[in-house]
C-alpha cells in the first residue's frame, strides 16, 4: 500500500512537471516508477513522450518500443514509436509500428495521417495517398490531412486534386 501510494506520488510530480514545462523533473519522477515498477507501459509512455520532446529519439523509442512490447494492444505507444521513428529516417521500423496502429485503431484519423507521412518520406506515394484518403475518411476537419494530401498531388503532377485539397486545408485554418 506505501509503495502504490509513493508511486501514485511520483506519477503526479510527474504529471504537474510535465504541464509545466518542467521536462527534466517529469522525466525524473517517470523514470524513477519505470525503476521500480518495470511493467508499467503507461508511464514508459509518458516518460517516451518527455524524452521526445527533449529531442532525445534514441530513448523517446527505446521507451516507447518497451511500452509496445509490454501491451502489444496499446496503441498509443505504436502510433508514438512509429511517429519517433520516421523522425531520423528509420522507414521501415516507422512504418511497421504505425501499421499496427491503425490496424488496432482503424478508425483514428491521426494514426493514419502518421502512417501517411511515413509512406510519404519513404517514396510510397501510392500507400501514402491511400493512408491519407483513409486518415479524411476518419477525420475529414484535419487540416493537416488536406494539405499533405495537396503536397502529394503536386509531386504527383495531379495539380486540380492538389489545389483542391490545399484550398480545403486553407479553410480548415492550415497556415
Amino acid at each position: 500500500m506505501a509503495r502504490e501510494l509513493l508511486l501514485c506520488k511520483y506519477a503526479t510530480a510527474g504529471t504537474r512537471a510535465y504541464r509545466s514545462g518542467r521536462l527534466l523533473a517529469a522525466r525524473e519522477a517517470f523514470e524513477i516508477i519505470v525503476e521500480r515498477n518495470p511493467g508499467d507501459a503507461t508511464t514508459m509512455c509518458k516518460l517516451g513522450l518527455v524524452e521526445y520532446k527533449l529531442a532525445n529519439a534514441v530513448a523517446a523509442a527505446e521507451m516507447f518500443q518497451q511500452a509496445a512490447e509490454l501491451d502489444a494492444r496499446n496503441t498509443y505507444a505504436h502510433r508514438m514509436l512509429g511517429n519517433t521513428l520516421s523522425k531520423p529516417g528509420e522507414h521501415r521500423g516507422a512504418t511497421q509500428s504505425l501499421e499496427r496502429d491503425v490496424e488496432l485503431a482503424p478508425t483514428h484519423g491521426e494514426g493514419h495521417l502518421l502512417l501517411a507521412n511515413a509512406y510519404f518520406r519513404k517514396g510510397d506515394l501510392k500507400k501514402a495517398e491511400e493512408s491519407f484518403r483513409t486518415s479524411l475518411s476518419c477525420d475529414p476537419t484535419s487540416a493537416e490531412a488536406h494539405y499533405n494530401l495537396a503536397l502529394l498531388y503536386n509531386q504527383m503532377g495531379k495539380g486540380k486534386q492538389a489545389l483542391e485539397h490545399y484550398g480545403k486545408a486553407l479553410e480548415l485554418g492550415a497556415a
